[in-house]
């Protein structure tokens, strides 16, 4: 059907395609990995300060007896505290964050501090694999907040 010539040349069009196929999305998986590292900041600490904490009012959520405000939060490694939020007791009492759902005798996730009243506290909503996440008071879980992650901090 074919020459040998043709058959050698068609093969080795294959194989020059397949080899530059695979450089090519070597080089491309390797600058998204780099831009990804850019993006989290190189996987170092962030340390913030507690001035920037104060005036940060993008990744703010405060907590009064009526709930939580805003009742939904968007969060970028580029805007305020990054992927961190603030959380402000605003109560006469003592919060007690869970994650949601809300499960007794323990939500699923980590055992968050207790938030005293007039007090924050800061931390990293993240947990690997989720793109949003909401979190509620233990003791009245029908109050609660929706953190959604932009893709800089997935």
């Amino acid at each position: 059907m074919f020459s040998k010539k043709t058959t050698i040349i068609i093969a080795g069009f294959i194989l020059a395609l397949a080899l530059g196929t695979h450089l090519g999305l070597r080089w491309y998986g390797s600058n998204a990995v780099e831009e990804k590292r850019d993006a989290s900041n190189d996987g170092s600490v962030r340390v913030i300060d507690d001035n920037a904490v104060d005036a940060a009012s993008e990744n703010g959520v405060e907590y009064t007896e009526s709930g939580f405000a805003p009742k939904e939060i968007g969060i970028a490694i580029d805007r305020g505290l990054g992927c961190a939020i603030v959380l402000y007791n605003q109560s006469g009492r003592t919060l007690l964050l869970g994650l949601s759902p809300h499960k007794l005798p323990k939500d699923p996730g980590p055992e968050y501090p207790p938030i005293a009243p007039k007090e924050r506290f800061l931390f990293d909503p993240r947990f690997t694999g989720f793109t949003e996440l909401s979190f509620h008071d233990h003791e009245r879980p029908e109050l609660q907040f929706l953190v959604k992650f932009e893709p800089s901090c997935r």
